[in-house]
């Protein structure tokens, strides 16, 4: 009896399996086995940046994140979350278009004044031709405060 259980103990997991296990036997070091999910590292962050953004306008792609780590976003700059069309995160509501998940407003146009863009790798891998010239529009004219492998901070 303990044989059968041992077996369908230790077959589903991350001892033969690293990508597709069931049960995790030995310690995993990464954070996600997929690749694409929406991870950015606002950890890492200087306080000085960090102070810099709470004081002044910011614009976000993905403002899950955002919200949870720095502020909640001013405004935030629609795309589809799969690739698949081109806005999937905002909604109308009583307060016009909006975000869905932090309730921002939906940035349609060049804010007037200075701000600092979060740019994801993840969501902006996912922009089309419109939104790639949107974005283009956005850093035109701006500095970079800030980059990693997954995040751009551009202050404008």
């Amino acid at each position: 009896m303990l044989i059968p259980l041992v077996v369908l103990i230790l077959m589903p997991s991350n001892l033969f399996y690293t990508q597709t296990y069931t049960n995790v036997i030995s310690p995993i070091d990464y954070q996600l086995n997929d690749f694409s999910a929406p991870t950015t590292d606002y950890k890492n962050l200087p306080i000085e940046l960090k102070n810099q953004i709470k004081n002044n306008v910011l614009v976000s792609y993905f403002s899950s994140d955002v919200e949870f780590y720095l502020k909640k976003p001013d405004y935030v700059v629609p795309f589809s979350m799969d690739g698949r069309g081109t806005d999937q995160i905002s909604f109308n509501s009583s307060e016009g278009l909006v975000d869905r998940y932090s309730g921002a407003t939906i940035l349609t146009e060049h804010p007037k004044k200075s701000y600092y863009l979060t740019a994801d790798s993840f969501s902006t891998s996912k922009l089309k031709g419109s939104q790639l010239e949107f974005y283009q529009l956005l850093t035109q004219n701006c500095s970079k405060e800030y980059s990693s492998y997954n995040l751009i901070i551009w202050k404008c």
